[in-house]
Order: C-alpha cells, then structure tokens, then sequence
C-alpha cells in the first residue's frame, strides 16, 4: 500500500526531473537563438566571403527561423517557471504531510501512555473499563489514519 507520504516524494522527485528538462531546454533554445542572431549578424557583415545570393538566402532563412526559435523559447521559459511552482507546491505538501505523520505518531504515543496509566491507576475496575475501551478505540482510530499516511498496512504498537 502506498501512503501520502510516498506518493507525495514521487511527485517531488518527478516535478524535480520535469524542471530540470524544462530548464534544459530552455538553456538550449537560448544558446540556439543567440547563435542564430550572431551568425545573421556575421551574415549581414560586410566583410562576409559568401556570394551575395548565398548570403540572401540564408538571411531570409535565418529571419524566418527567428519567430520560431523565440516562440520556443517563450514556451520553455513558461513550462520552466510553471515546474518550479509545482515544485514548490509538491515540497509544501510532503512537508505538511510529514508534519500530520509526526503530530498523528506523537498522539498514539500519547494514547498508548494513557493506556499504561490507566492501568497502573486506581479507579475503580468500572471505570478503567470504560476509559479502556475509548482510548484504544481512540487508538486505533489514530493507527489507522496514521498507516494510511505512511502507507503502512499496519502499525506497531509504539509507533513513533
């Protein structure tokens, strides 16, 4: 059984892999616009040893692929920034996750103190009854959610 707690570091660990692809190809279409703009400018340089035709055709080629290229480069810079956010939303609820299962193994602690000490106590056997059968209901109430989060099918007894 897979747990919040699991699915949540898979889909951190996927929204990190998704990012540093977006990053990636935002980088290369970067370097591959800037290298386009620079080899245009280099064309249209009048110390250029191509032929005027050959240098006008891959002008006209390199000014119609410079849309595109920008257009790409807009998407990238989008799918990279809307990764990070994921990213941020993903971590901040694995962290909250984390903190449900701390606060959840902290209150069966607590719980199976409370059982301990009722035992120990000197209340009638009526009443240590009745307590008994809240608290260890409590308890697995507590157990149950808490294996739910974690993904286990079972919690021992001193989770924590």
């Amino acid at each position: 059984m897979l747990g919040a707690l699991a699915r949540y570091e898979h889909k951190a660990a996927l929204a990190v892999k998704h990012h540093a692809t977006a990053v990636h190809t935002r980088d290369v279409l970067r370097a591959k616009l800037k290298a386009t703009k620079s080899e245009l400018a280099e064309l249209n340089h009048p110390s250029c040893s191509l032929s005027t035709a050959e240098r006008s055709q891959r002008i006209v080629a390199m000014t119609n692929s410079l849309p595109v290229l920008e257009t790409e480069l807009r998407l990238a810079e989008q799918s990279a920034e809307q990764s990070e956010v994921k990213i941020t939303e993903t971590r901040s609820q694995l962290h909250n996750s984390r903190l449900v299962a701390r606060q959840l193994s902290d209150r069966i602690a607590h719980a199976e103190q409370g059982l301990r000490d009722l035992v120990n106590s000197e209340l009638p056997p009526p009443s240590i009854t009745l307590f008994r059968v809240r608290v260890e209901r409590d308890l697995a109430a507590l157990r149950a959610q808490y294996a739910d989060l974690v993904g286990e099918d079972e919690v021992p007894l001193e989770a924590a």
